[in-house]
């Protein structure tokens, strides 16, 4: 009959075992080091459930591994907001301005009515078109 010491000892190996199994898997989720929210709750939820009963982990610990995904996210969203202002500030530049640009293969004049901010970067108006900052060839300050 095994002893506890053995029983212990088995179960510290399934449980570096299973430890083992749920890093590498994090590993490949991971891929080039960018994780979204789903995959952290599911690391989060692998690393709850192949905890040792006789071991739970540490509330701290994983109130901290929260705290810290919530940083994350919030400087993100900081980041993204920030990309947002600089984009609208750089095509502000352009209202009001006389611009040369390509569209559909032909080189196009006009002046800049307006500015927005589409999930493609910004957008320039200029007679009924709406191009990128990327399309203009030519800008030119207005008479």
């Amino acid at each position: 009959m095994p002893t506890i010491t053995d029983v212990q000892k088995t179960l510290n190996v399934l449980k570096n075992n299973t430890n083992r199994t749920n890093f590498e898997a994090g590993q490949k989720k991971l891929g080039d080091s960018n994780i979204d929210k789903a995959g952290f709750f599911q690391l989060m939820l692998a690393q709850l459930s192949s905890q040792n009963p006789l071991e739970p982990a540490d509330n701290t610990q994983q109130m901290m591994q929260q705290a810290q995904y919530t940083q994350i996210e919030q400087l993100q969203q900081l980041n993204a907001n920030m990309t947002q202002s600089n984009a609208l500030t750089q095509g502000s530049n352009y209202v009001g301005k006389n611009i040369t640009y390509t569209l559909d293969g032909q080189t196009k004049t006009g002046r800049v009515d307006k500015v927005a901010f589409g999930k493609d970067g910004i957008g320039l108006y200029v007679n009924n078109d709406v191009i990128t900052t990327s399309q203009v060839t030519e800008l030119r300050a207005s008479n």
